[in-house]
């Protein structure tokens, strides 16, 4: 009887563990599984992203690298004949000297293949590269010029020699012609550095989420009544900390992209400009001299010097256009002022501006984004917009600065805003991006046929 008893008890015992305590380590296996599976969702969606975004960041970035030289030699090109061949040199000089980033540079070559710039490998200037292939067969100089040669040039994959390894690595590269010189001009970044930037964040994601799984399969072992709640926090946790690393990602690619531009102004004023200088100085310096009075090289030399001299303007308006002057001497709403009235001119769009003086400036980095917001709000409706008129309101009230960009043009869906962007556009990401940086808010309000208002506000205080 007492044995009975006791087997009674042992066995409802063990129908009260076997109750409790299986189903919920089933239900905490159940959880893991199910908690293991839409981390790794989340983070291959993460990845696709992450991935797609900096790849078009880049493209994006050898395209405005490119246009920036070729913005650099407009001046010496637009005026000069086809066979001009002081203004070409002038022009190379310009382009050998340009650089960007670490390792960032241009090259050139004629529509024939021959090579006339290549900072690196400076024993290629000079040489007939047309019939030159990769390792896959690919006629790189061939591929290069013939997207060139479109109107808005293209990018070219192949195989180049990387030199930190001397092995051949794929290369994306963006080249554009001056089709009056018959030149072509590009740059380009080695793919794998770019993989290794997306690996280093891969390896991180990958990390916290395996983490994530070995610490919710032992919270689900340890404490299984506790697996439903660990589970569903851990994984909002995770999704959050992924969605932080690459919002910091993204702001570190911005905040690398503003230092790119003030460190390309500074190299423009502080080297490319002063020489360009020095060089105008010699030549007055020349042209007062006994031996150079004869009549036809003193017309030479003015026209050199004329040409010199467009060529420091527009050297200076690039410089200007990255970081402006006046901003730095009178502040926002006088470089606002200047920008509007600078692009209505050549637009032929009527923008308004009405601002009140500031009661205090703002910080210097503040007032460099508020005027690169504006300035790429200003392009997109030269741009895209089809406006006859547009304005901008600067106010300031209560510690907090606000901005209103407004339109008349055809506008846009704002629903279609988020499809937009994943195809590639990155000025209204950027803009909003840039006001976040500032913790300030960006509102965007637009419709088809009835224009497009963009506001940041951003605190002062």
């Amino acid at each position: 009887m007492s044995k009975w008893r006791l087997m009674k008890f042992i066995n409802f015992k063990t129908k009260v563990v076997f109750l409790s305590v299986v189903p919920m380590l089933f239900i905490g296996v159940v959880v893991t599984l199910l908690s293991a599976y839409y981390s790794k969702q989340l983070w291959e969606l993460n990845t696709k992203e992450f991935t797609k975004k900096f790849y078009e960041l880049r493209r994006q970035e050898l395209k405005n690298y490119t246009q920036l030289a070729l913005s650099a030699v407009d001046y010496a090109y637009r005026d000069a004949s086809a066979d001009n061949v002081m203004a070409q040199g002038m022009a190379l000089d310009v382009l050998r000297d340009m650089k960007y980033g670490e390792n960032g540079y241009f090259f050139v070559y004629d529509y024939d293949g021959k090579n006339l710039a290549h900072a690196p490998k400076l024993h290629l200037q000079g040489r007939n590269l047309i019939g030159l292939r990769d390792s896959d067969g690919q006629y790189v100089i061939q591929s290069l010029i013939r997207q060139a040669k479109n109107d808005l040039g293209g990018y070219t994959e192949y195989l180049w020699e990387k030199p930190s390894t001397g092995r051949e690595t794929e290369k994306l590269s963006y080249s554009a012609g001056l089709n009056k010189w018959r030149w072509m001009i590009g740059t380009g970044v080695y793919k794998d550095d770019i993989n290794k930037t997306i690996a280093s964040v891969e390896d991180v994601v990958a990390k916290n989420t395996r983490q994530m799984v070995w610490t919710t399969m032992g919270l689900s072992l340890a404490v299984t009544a506790l697996v439903a709640l660990v589970a569903v926090r851990f994984t909002v946790s995770q999704r959050r900390l992924a969605s932080r690393k690459l919002q910091k990602l993204s702001r570190v690619c911005v905040e690398e992209r503003e230092h790119e531009r003030g460190r390309v102004a500074k190299l423009l004023n502080t080297e490319i400009l002063s020489g360009i200088k020095s060089i105008g100085d010699r030549l007055a310096a020349l042209k007062r001299m006994p031996q150079y009075q004869d009549p036809p090289l003193q017309e030479q030399l003015t026209q050199l010097h004329s040409v010199l001299g467009k060529t420091h303007l527009g050297v200076a308006q690039i410089s200007n256009d990255l970081r402006p002057e006046i901003l730095i001497r009178e502040g926002l709403c006088a470089a606002i002022d200047k920008l509007a009235d600078s692009l209505a001119n050549k637009s032929e769009i009527k923008i308004s501006v009405s601002t009140v003086d500031l009661l205090e400036r703002p910080p210097l980095n503040t007032e460099l984004t508020c005027y690169h917001i504006t300035q790429q709000a200003l392009y997109n409706i030269v741009l895209h917009s089809h406006a006859s008129e547009a304005s901008v309101r600067v106010r300031q009230s209560h510690n907090l600065l606000s901005i209103t960009i407004q339109d008349n043009g055809i506008g846009f869906e704002p629903d279609e805003t988020l499809s937009v962007r994943e195809d590639g556009g990155v000025g209204l990401a950027g803009m909003e991006l840039r006001t976040e940086m500032l913790n300030g808010l960006f509102t965007l309000f637009s419709a088809k046929g009835t224009g497009t208002i963009i506001k940041i506000a951003i605190p002062l205080g």
